[in-house]
């Protein structure tokens, strides 16, 4: 006997569930819970669940169980079932969609600031590009064009974020193949001849980049570490993770923890000269942070590498010359020390090496050697210091 409406809104729950059965394999079940959920069963064959009461009504129900029945008779019952997970997956498919559940399992067990890290490349970066899109449908094509707008560093950290989305999306087969895996970040950054940071050792372009960090008046924070990368030989990564709490004033020391160094075996004292001195206290008067050099849209966290490096490709093409790059800054000290200071003032290597914070070359001495040439390394400074001021 076929089913009714009034029939069905008398329908309650019960301690189990059970079916009430309409013509044609359309049966309602009736949940403990209250809830009511049409099936059809094509020929004892395949179930489809294909709405809920009320929502769909048995009207509704019976128009759609007589469309899946016609569909089937005229596609096959596997290329229907097909259609109809492909229709299912679409929202789940959605681009954003897929970053949502990936984060969810990707912020298991990290780190804090790594996960702040990651969501910030996908909300700059990433998801303005791919925002409303079909995951599977997206391109190889479309990757590279995203990662050759990006200089090489970032491009890699995306390339891996996307590996980890387009990996997700394979485990619930919402693609059927990581395009991630076929992208060769070599065919848009080719490796330079040499291994160098770009930096120049010409004195006149060296002036320009000095110059354009020694008044702190506009853009402190930007030009203050700069500047201070100039007249310690940091790694931009050290300078960028200085705190207040690092500075000795009253003795003229930063003190760099290990793990804020590339080599993390000691922890490491730096002679402040005179400049650097009057520089941190120029940008004590703005602090703002615990970090020195902090973030303008965060101040819990320093200023971003991709900020001080673009301040410096600024001042390459505003004076067309060559590209100093932070890191080549540490190229040009070593150079520059041994060329113009070292001789006339009896500067060993060691002074020089410690003073770039890289270790003895023979492990075995490096382990008993802890001699830190402050002193040597406090006169280098001043007059690598007097160097620049006066170029």
């Amino acid at each position: 006997m076929s089913l009714t409406d009034l029939k069905i809104k008398s329908a309650k729950p019960k301690e189990k569930k059970y079916k009430l059965y309409d013509s044609d394999y359309l049966y309602l079940e009736v949940y403990p819970n209250g809830k009511k959920q049409w099936i059809y069963k094509y020929k004892n064959l395949k179930e489809f669940k294909i709405g809920n009461y009320p929502a769909l009504s048995l009207k509704e129900a019976r128009i759609k169980r007589d469309q899946l029945k016609r569909d089937i008779e005229l596609k096959g019952l596997d290329k229907v079932v097909e259609e109809l997970k492909e229709l299912k997956l679409q929202p789940k498919r959605k681009f954003e969609n897929v970053v949502n559940e990936w984060l969810t399992i990707y912020k298991k067990g990290k780190a804090k600031r790594s996960v702040t890290t990651t969501l910030q490349r996908l909300q700059k970066h990433i998801i303005p590009v791919f925002k409303g899109r079909d995951i599977s449908k997206i391109t190889t094509k479309e990757i590279y064009s995203l990662l050759k707008k990006v200089e090489k560093p970032t491009a890699e950290k995306l390339k891996s974020i996307l590996n980890g989305i387009f990996s997700y999306a394979l485990s619930k087969e919402y693609i059927k193949h990581n395009i991630i895996k076929d992208i060769e970040l070599k065919q848009l950054f080719h490796t330079p001849v040499s291994n160098h940071y770009p930096h120049t050792l010409d004195t006149d372009e060296i002036k320009i980049y000095f110059n354009e960090v020694k008044d702190l008046r506009d853009r402190p924070i930007v030009k203050g570490a700069i500047k201070i990368i100039w007249l310690t030989a940091l790694r931009q990564g050290s300078v960028r993770a200085i705190k207040w709490e690092y500075i000795d004033f009253d003795n003229k020391v930063l003190f760099v923890p290990r793990d804020n160094l590339k080599i993390k075996a000691v922890d490491f004292k730096i002679p402040l000269t005179d400049e650097a001195i009057k520089t941190f206290k120029e940008l004590e008067k703005i602090k703002a942070s615990d970090y020195v050099f902090y973030s303008s849209n965060n101040h819990k966290k320093p200023i971003s590498e991709t900020t001080l490096r673009k301040f410096q490709k600024d001042i390459a093409k505003k004076y067309n010359i060559a590209y100093q790059s932070l890191h080549g800054i540490r190229h040009s000290f070593s150079s520059l020390t041994r060329q113009y200071l070292q001789r006339e003032h009896n500067i060993s290597d060691d002074v020089i090496e410690i003073a770039m914070q890289h270790l003895d070359k023979n492990k075995i001495r490096a382990v008993y050697n802890h001699y830190d040439y402050f002193k040597e390394r406090k006169e280098l400074l001043e007059l690598w210091e007097n160097f620049l001021l006066n170029l």
